[in-house]
Parts: C-alpha cells; sequence; structure tokens
C-alpha cells in the first residue's frame, strides 16, 4: 500500500508540472547582398535563413512573386513587407510603368549609372549604304530602377571610360553593344514611346546620364543678424537647398549690387562676417551644384553704426584755475575716446590732449585764455561725430604791486592866512515851486547879492546840516549833516545848489563858520526846493 501511495503521488506531481511549448521556426528569405531602393529583388539577390517565428514576422519565403524594394536593404536582413512589396501591389502606389531594354551608355557625368538616377534614351540608327543614320531622342530624364550586363549582372558602378567610341561601360567586361539591360520607370505615354522607337522602328537604343536638376533657391529667407552698436561683426543665415552642393554669398554696397564680392563658398547655411566698418551690407545667396546655379535668393541687408557722440559736461572750474577736469557720457558700444583742445571756438589749430578708454581727464599748467573743449568716441567700426563744446576762461594773474618808496618831501611856503569873513544878511527864502519841473528834486539854492542887486561871489564857506525825515513832525532832534565848501557857479542864475537826499525834511545854512544858522527849511513833498537870498555887506 505504501508503495502504491508514493507511485501515485509522483504521478500527480508530474501531472501537475507545465508542458514546454514547442520552438516554431520559419524559413524566409534574406539579402544575400545590399540591395538598393526600387530594385526588383531575383534569386540570385536572396538566400533562405531559418528564423524564430518572432523573428519571421512579415518575412518573405520566396521570390515566386516579383518583390521591388522601397528602401535600401543591407545584407543579411530578412526581406519584409516594411522594405519590399509585391509589384502588382507596388505599382498601384506608384502610378509608372517599368521597362527593360538593352542600351548602349555613353560617357555619364560623375562617370556612373545607377538605380535612382534619371538617363536620357537615344534610338539610333547606323548608316547602311545610301540610307542614311538616324538618331533621336526617344525619352529625356527618365528614372532609372535597374543597371544589369547583358548576361544578368547588377551593375554597381556602370562608367563610361575616357575616348570610348561606342560608349562602352566599364568594369562590366563588355566591349560591344549592347553594353548593359537598362530598366527604368516612367509614364505609359514615355514607355509607349520607348517600345515604338525601339521595337517597332527598330532603332537601338544609346543611354546618357540626364544632368542633375538646377537646385531652388535656398528655402527658407536668407536673414542678417544685426550687430550692436558699434560691432562689426555678425551672421547670415539661410535654409538647405534640395541637391545643392554649394552656396555662394555676396557682399555688396548698393542694393544695386553693382559691385559685388564673394564673402563666402561652402556647404554650410550660415557663415560669421567681421571687421565691417560704418555703412550698409547688402546680401545675397545663391545655392550651386555641378550642373548649375539657382536664381539669387531675397536680398538681406544690415546696418552697422558707429557709437553716438558723447555729451561733453560742463566745465568746473570757478576760479579760473589752469588746473580743471573734463568729463563726459558713456554712449553705448564706444570703446574709447579723443578729446581736442583750441583756443578758438571753430577749433582751428586744434590740440590732441587725451586718447583713450577713460571718461574723464585732468588738465594743469593752462595760461591766460579761453580754452574750447570737445570729445568724441571711437570703436572697431569708426568714430563717433563730435560731442558739444564746453569752454573755461583762464584770467590773467592780479600783477603784485611793489612797495612804494615814499618821496622825498620837497618844502613848500605855508598856505596864506584866510581872507576875513564878510557879514551876511538873510533878504529871504521860500520855497521855488516854478523850479521844480526844471531841476531835480530836493535842492537849496542861495544866492548872494550886493546892495545894488548884482549878485556876487562866495568867497567864504557855506555849510548846509540836513536830516532825514522825523517819524514825528514836532521832534526838533536832527543829525548833522556835511560840510560842503561851495563857489559860484556861472549859469546857474548866480545860486549856489546845494543837493540834497531826497526826503530831507529840516536844513540848516551857516556861513562863515557861525554856530547860528542864517536860514532853516523845512522841505516837503510839495516843496522840495528852496530858495534863499543873501546881502553881502
Amino acid at each position: 500500500m505504501l508503495i502504491l501511495a508514493v507511485v501515485l503521488g509522483v504521478a500527480g506531481i508530474l501531472l501537475s508540472l507545465p508542458r514546454s511549448s514547442k520552438i516554431v521556426q520559419r524559413e524566409v528569405i534574406v539579402a544575400a547582398e545590399d540591395i538598393d531602393t526600387y530594385t526588383v529583388i531575383d534569386e540570385g539577390m536572396v538566400e533562405r535563413r531559418t528564423l524564430l517565428a518572432t523573428q519571421a514576422a512579415d518575412a518573405y519565403a520566396t521570390t515566386t512573386t516579383p518583390l521591388m524594394t522601397t528602401r535600401p536593404i543591407r545584407k543579411g536582413e530578412p526581406i519584409r513587407r516594411t522594405n519590399a512589396l509585391p509589384l502588382d501591389t507596388f505599382r498601384p502606389g506608384f502610378p509608372q510603368e517599368v521597362i527593360s531594354f538593352p542600351a548602349t551608355v555613353d560617357k555619364m557625368v560623375s562617370g556612373q549609372v545607377l538605380p535612382g538616377h534619371k538617363i536620357n534614351i537615344y534610338g539610333y540608327r547606323p548608316e547602311q549604304g545610301e540610307r542614311p543614320g538616324e538618331l533621336i531622342l526617344v525619352a529625356p530624364k527618365v528614372w532609372v530602377v535597374d543597371v544589369r550586363t547583358a548576361q544578368g549582372e547588377a551593375s554597381k558602378a556602370a562608367s563610361a571610360r575616357a575616348g570610348d567610341s561606342e560608349g562602352l561601360l566599364t568594369g562590366l567586361g563588355v566591349t560591344r553593344a549592347p553594353a548593359s539591360i537598362v530598366t527604368v520607370a516612367s509614364d505609359r505615354q514615355i514607355v509607349m514611346a520607348i517600345i515604338e522607337a525601339l521595337g517597332r522602328n527598330g532603332l537601338s537604343a544609346w543611354v546618357t546620364l540626364a544632368p542633375e536638376e538646377v537646385p531652388p533657391p535656398p528655402q527658407t529667407t536668407l536673414r542678417v543678424d544685426a550687430p550692436p552698436v558699434g560691432v562689426g561683426k555678425y551672421t547670415a543665415r539661410w535654409g538647405a537647398s534640395p541637391r545643392a552642393t554649394n552656396y555662394v554669398l555676396e557682399e555688396a554696397s548698393t542694393a544695386a549690387f553693382t559691385n559685388t564680392t564673394t564673402v563666402y563658398s561652402g556647404a554650410a547655411t550660415a557663415v560669421t562676417l567681421a571687421e565691417r566698418k560704418a555703412g550698409v551690407y547688402y546680401y545675397r545667396v545663391q545655392a550651386t551644384n555641378i550642373v548649375g546655379k539657382s536664381p539669387w535668393s531675397n536680398t538681406a541687408s544690415v546696418k552697422v553704426e558707429v557709437p553716438q557722440a558723447p555729451e561733453l559736461y560742463k566745465i568746473s572750474n570757478p576760479k579760473g584755475s589752469g588746473n580743471y577736469t573734463l568729463k563726459w557720457s558713456t554712449p553705448k558700444g564706444a570703446t574709447g575716446y579723443l578729446v581736442q583742445e583750441s583756443l578758438t571756438p571753430t577749433f582751428e589749430a586744434a590740440t590732441e590732449v587725451y586718447s583713450g578708454t577713460a571718461t574723464t581727464v585732468s588738465l594743469s599748467g593752462r595760461e591766460f585764455g579761453i580754452y574750447h573743449y570737445r570729445v568724441k568716441a571711437t570703436s572697431e567700426v569708426g568714430d563717433s561725430g563730435w560731442s558739444n563744446t564746453e569752454s573755461t576762461s583762464v584770467p590773467t594773474p592780479t600783477p603784485v604791486p611793489p612797495t612804494p618808496i615814499p618821496p622825498t618831501p620837497i618844502p613848500t611856503a605855508p598856505p596864506p592866512p584866510p581872507a576875513p569873513c564878510v557879514g551876511f544878511t538873510k533878504l529871504s527864502d521860500g520855497p521855488r515851486p516854478d523850479l521844480k519841473n526844471r531841476m531835480p528834486p530836493w535842492y537849496l539854492l542861495v544866492k548872494v547879492v550886493d546892495a545894488q542887486g548884482n549878485v556876487r561871489t562866495m568867497e567864504d564857506n557855506l555849510r548846509v546840516d540836513y536830516c532825514c525825515p522825523h517819524p514825528k513832525p514836532d521832534e526838533s532832534v536832527y543829525k548833522a549833516g556835511q560840510f560842503m565848501r561851495v563857489k559860484h557857479e556861472e549859469g546857474k542864475e548866480g545860486y549856489v545848489e546845494f543837493p540834497l537826499a531826497e526826503g530831507a525834511y529840516k536844513v540848516d545854512l551857516y556861513v562863515c563858520g557861525s554856530q547860528i544858522p542864517i536860514a532853516t527849511v523845512l522841505l516837503n513833498e510839495e516843496n522840495p526846493i528852496w530858495e534863499v537870498i543873501l546881502l553881502k555887506q
């Protein structure tokens, strides 16, 4: 019983274990060599290989159905629906007919005819007796699908030797026409023309490599980056052009491109230009290849600008010293400055007193004169205009007077004694309103006459004391005026005039040094002129 239980247990364990899955494999075709795009695949191009089912997904097992590649296939890569399609399904999506024919290959641009090239197909018939030869262009610029030797070998590089009068295919071991079997794809009308010429009319085919199409202008607009002020370095950019192998960039100083310079030739789509001086520059670009040139692109321009002129600040020199400092602003793009000095405002015979990167300079030792200054900014592309003009004066120094030498006194005779004072008597006094409009205001007029009424000369002194108006009319206090020595003057009607300060209030007239005034006058706005007549005894 025990043995039976053990056997049953082991059997149960074995039944519970998972069964191993069967490995599924498939035989498929893989590329025996590198195969180009749009190539009809035959048995000579493939080999059979067994792969796991997961690796063989969508892979073809045979070439019984003609296949054409849709992209390049590397050696050893499985032939799948992702890289090749049956011709009967390929052609509806590629509405061109495929035709093969024997042909002689002429000298070719680039030295080869390979799938993907375009060829010109000529039909010719050699001259026979009296029958002239015939040559016609049957189909221009037809797309090549495949090129093979007459023995069926694929052409890797069908190049024509220079000097082959028959246009024989080099590297294929063929020395007589037909040199190769050429397969092309084109519209039905073109295919029918090829069949008509090479079939019914019996012309032989001669093939030349058609020239490449001239590349179109660059796909994007030519653009030139504007540089900062004072900088002559910037970049020109343009879009890539299909089939272009080279680009030519021209520069001109006018939009008409009358005088041009080629500043770049190469495969790049951008170039940095440098060391341009101030001005406007115009650019255009052209795409080229071995066949020809595209039209010129749009015109792009760039302006290289010098810095603006600095502002020269007002010179601070209040004492007129010969030592002072100049200061100025910092315009954008400036890398240096030049300062000129002149003794004339028109800067004739100006002198350069500073050249450097600072925005201030101290000057000293300037002598008498008026000094004028101006400054300009410098940069790698050129100089700015001159700034505003500022000036400062350095006056002549005040001379130190020499120490005076006292003169030697010269003895002089003593002055004569003064003449005895002659007595005077006041005859009359009062205001003279009739003179108010003839004389300046505030005058005291004194006239001296003799007993006969003749005007006499004053030999002695008169003294006038006066003061300004009092705050109160009844106050009698006044300040002493001034002592005046007067003389009679002709043309004044015999008067001796005493000009008084405007607003004088009380005026006293003294004669001969007397302490008692001979006349006291009270002036006011209505009577600013007063007359006194004295009798000389």
